[in-house]
């Protein structure tokens, strides 16, 4: 008996891993020629030579048949110039070099925290189309900047989240606003990737005080865990639940950041309640973010209480492999995602209504319409967006974001060329809104609040 159980474990595993391996040889593998004429490409140059750039771009862009890239910048042009060797592109040099390059039509920028909004401004300002990592920038003064600067210049400006395009994200949405499971009550986001530094500071061993942060961790440049990952459940939160009646700073119930020294400033552990009036799901208040479970904390200040409030809790940690993962209750059910930051690898969706059997649910395409062959406008898909070929096995959630983010462009070039106003984007295209810089805006808004009430200073 007990080798039959090992065995059927056995063929599970492989089951399992064969058809993730499948999927991950189809995104990283497997190039899409592309039959779209070069003149209507969408010429993307890279900004900086950070590791997410391969995932965020140059792996996505070999089966986006809409996009090519045309050329590479780094601080260092020794690693550019390996770069664009390793992906065979013709162009390679300094970041001004590249923005100063009319047969660049946009940039996709992979740069530290800090310098997002320097560079971001310097592509809109030449003419280019953005897509930034996420997040857009250190504070809600230079993200308002930069929507700014692109409604004057009737630009797209993305944020990368690249998470929020995959299908499992829609669906999630469509389970929180339908009523199928009744009205929320409580939603958690858990999100953690294990770091040195918060392992160090949970063992006790901070760094001494006064002793310069890293970079990433650096305040003056955009660093903390908080704005660093915790913009993922922050994102998450609004994208799920829409927006609350309340301004950002009124949200803030309480803030607990932990540093990882004596008055650095730099947070690896946060906890955050909110009071979220409206939206699309009723009444949120409660946004939780643990990093790790040591350190020198402050609990800030519990100004409101509301027993009818639905409790939404984020929490991050750095010293285990949490994962990034949504769990939420409703009055007549509830539902479980594992894995929303990567969920191309891997994910699964367990939904469990009140009284009948629970189901597990699988969303590596994006549904479509079994007559036309259009994308499911019940599952939330982009209008007008470019679809994956009906032979793909499956899509990162960084192709689909540079899909989308290419779709806007090409939406922006016509109105541009029909003299458009600006928000044209947002116009013709209402679910690409979710992604366009005044969203960008509330998320540094609420990150901003956030920061504030917990007396560690906006970022920047």
């Amino acid at each position: 008996m007990r080798e039959v159980v090992i065995t059927l474990l056995g063929i599970a595993l492989s089951y399992a891993l064969s058809g993730c391996l499948q999927r991950l040889y189809s995104i990283y593998c497997v190039a899409i020629p592309s039959k779209v004429p070069p003149q209507h490409r969408v010429r993307v140059a890279l900004i900086g030579a950070a590791k997410i750039a391969s995932q965020g771009l140059l792996y996505p862009a070999q089966r986006v048949e809409t996009v090519e890239v045309v050329a590479v910048a780094a601080r260092e042009p020794e690693r550019a110039r390996k770069l664009a060797e390793r992906w065979n592109i013709v162009k390679y040099g300094s970041y001004e070099a590249i923005l100063a390059d009319p047969e660049v039509d946009a940039v996709y920028i992979a740069l530290i925290n800090g310098v997002h909004y320097r560079w971001a401004s310097a592509a809109l300002k030449a003419g280019k189309h953005v897509l930034c990592e996420k997040p857009l920038t250190s504070n809600a003064a230079e993200a308002r900047e930069l929507a700014r600067l692109a409604n004057e210049h009737s630009l797209v400006l993305m944020e990368g989240y690249h998470n929020l395009h995959h299908p499992i994200a829609r669906r999630m949405r469509q389970l929180v606003t339908n009523g199928e499971l009744g009205k929320l009550t409580h939603l958690e986001v858990t999100s953690g990737l294990p770091s040195a530094g918060a392992v160090l500071a949970a063992l006790g061993l901070q760094r001494p005080a006064g002793a310069p942060p890293p970079d990433k961790m650096n305040p003056a440049l955009g660093g903390g865990r908080f704005l660093s990952q915790g913009c993922y459940a922050v994102s998450m939160v609004r994208y799920l639940l829409g927006e609350p009646d309340a301004p950002p700073a009124a949200a803030v119930r309480s803030a607990v950041m932990v540093e990882d020294a004596p008055g650095s400033r730099a947070d690896i552990s946060t906890e955050v309640h909110l009071s979220w009036r409206g939206g699309e799901a009723g009444d949120i208040s409660h946004v939780r973010d643990s990093f790790s479970s040591s350190a020198s904390s402050s609990h800030i200040r519990d100004n409101y209480s509301s027993p009818s409030a639905v409790s939404v809790t984020l929490r991050h940690t750095s010293v285990t492999p949490m994962g990034f993962n949504v769990h939420a209750r409703f009055d007549n059910g509830s539902f479980y995602a594992f894995n929303f930051l990567f969920p191309f690898v891997y994910h699964y969706l367990r939904v469990c209504p009140n009284g009948a059997p629970s189901r597990i649910e699988k969303h590596y395409l994006e549904k479509h319409d079994a007559a036309t062959g259009a994308p499911s406008a019940a599952m939330g898909a982009v209008p007008g967006a470019m679809e994956p070929p009906a032979s793909a096995a499956a899509e990162s959630s960084f192709a689909l974001q540079l899909r989308a983010f290419a779709s806007a462009v090409v939406i922006q070039r016509r109105r541009n060329l029909a003299n458009g106003s600006p928000n044209t984007v947002q116009e013709a295209d209402g679910a690409l809104a979710a992604f366009m810089p005044e969203s960008a805006v509330r998320n540094m808004e609420l990150i901003d609040a956030i920061y504030d009430a917990a007396k560690l200073g906006r970022r920047g």
